[in-house]
């Protein structure tokens, strides 16, 4: 009986780390645009949250928004937080996964005015 539970759950981690590590891989897009620097990254098993500063932020965000779109993924929901109304924060969905983008707005210990981009995807399957 103990050795049918170790093959169980040997063949359950053969079979879920491609889909763990596919998701952590879906975002390396976001990753790869000029400007954005990741100062927050936690993993689990269906869902990869990074945080993001910035300066420059409308251009990354129609970066975002855009590679969103060049992707395949749906937009389903914009919402306007923190008086960010050119920036609304992003939900959108594919294929049993859920993208969102929450931006706000901050002030480092500079006085520098930075945006957060804080982003989430979450794998329903």
């Amino acid at each position: 009986m103990k050795k049918f539970f170790l093959t169980l759950g040997c063949l359950l981690a053969v079979a879920v780390a491609p889909v763990w590590a596919s998701l952590a891989e879906r975002l390396t897009w976001v990753d790869n645009i000029p400007g954005l620097r990741v100062v927050k990254y936690e993993e689990s098993m269906h869902k990869v949250e990074k945080d993001y500063i910035t300066t420059n932020t409308q251009k990354e965000y129609n970066q975002i928004v855009n590679g969103l779109k060049k992707n395949g993924w749906r937009i389903v929901k914009t919402e306007i937080e923190d008086g960010l109304t050119n920036m609304p924060d992003v939900t959108a969905v594919k294929d049993g996964m859920k993208f969102e983008l929450e931006i706000d707005q901050d002030v480092n210990f500079s006085g520098k005015v930075v945006y957060k981009f804080e982003v989430s995807l979450k794998s329903y399957k």
